[in-house]
């Protein structure tokens, strides 16, 4: 555990806090932005269901250096995992004017 002075709980609560004023945005279709205002509501997808077999893999090169009973017990717990834990994510990214990918 470290020890913080004031000046580090600043510059930390500057950088992980959610500034109010940040303006986000997301691809979407009309008529999920059209349910999403008019029922105030936000659209968490199962990451299970995403169309990519690579989203949420562990990258090969994470595992450099780690002996193989290591990687297998690793792989092996996150797969018991994900029958428990079923993680739920809505996508945004900051908003920038003139962005034309956005």
């Amino acid at each position: 555990m470290g020890i913080y002075f004031a000046t580090d709980i600043d510059r930390i609560n500057n950088e992980y806090m959610p500034r109010l004023n940040l303006e986000i945005g997301r691809y979407i279709n009309y008529s999920k932005l059209e349910s999403m205002l008019s029922t105030q509501t936000l659209f968490f997808c199962n990451a299970s269901r995403f169309d990519d077999e690579y989203e949420g893999e562990i990258p090969l090169e994470f595992f450099d250096g780690w002996a193989q009973q290591s990687e297998e017990n690793y792989r092996r717990l996150n797969e018991l995992k994900s029958h428990v834990y079923v993680p739920y994510v809505t996508c945004w990214t900051p908003y920038k004017t003139g962005n034309t990918k956005m």
